[in-house]
C-alpha cells in the first residue's frame, strides 16, 4: 500500500498508459483528422436532411417555428464542419 506524503501527491505516482490505437506518424495523424472531419460533415448533412423533413412535417405554427430554429442550428453545424474539413485539406 502506498501512503500519501501529505503534500498532495502519492509517493509513487508513475503510471504507464499505452494507447496503441493512436498513430504517431504526422501523415497518419493528418489522415485520421481528415477522416474524422469527413465523418463530421456527413453527420451534419444527415442532421440537416432530418431537420428539413421535420420542418416539412410540422403541423402547427409553433412546431414550424421550432423546426426552423433546429434547421438553422443544423445548417450552422454543417457550415462549421465544412470549414473545418476545408482547413484540413
Amino acid at each position: 500500500m502506498v501512503k500519501a506524503s501529505g503534500k498532495g501527491t502519492a509517493e509513487n505516482p508513475m503510471v504507464s498508459v499505452v494507447n496503441n490505437d493512436v498513430p504517431t506518424d504526422p501523415v497518419a495523424l493528418a489522415a485520421k483528422r481528415r477522416e474524422q472531419a469527413a465523418a463530421a460533415v456527413e453527420s451534419a448533412r444527415r442532421k440537416v436532411e432530418r431537420q428539413e423533413q421535420h420542418l416539412a412535417a410540422a403541423s402547427t405554427k409553433e412546431k414550424k417555428d421550432r423546426a426552423k430554429e433546429h434547421l438553422a442550428a443544423a445548417e450552422t453545424a454543417l457550415a462549421q464542419a465544412l470549414a473545418e474539413q476545408k482547413g484540413l485539406a
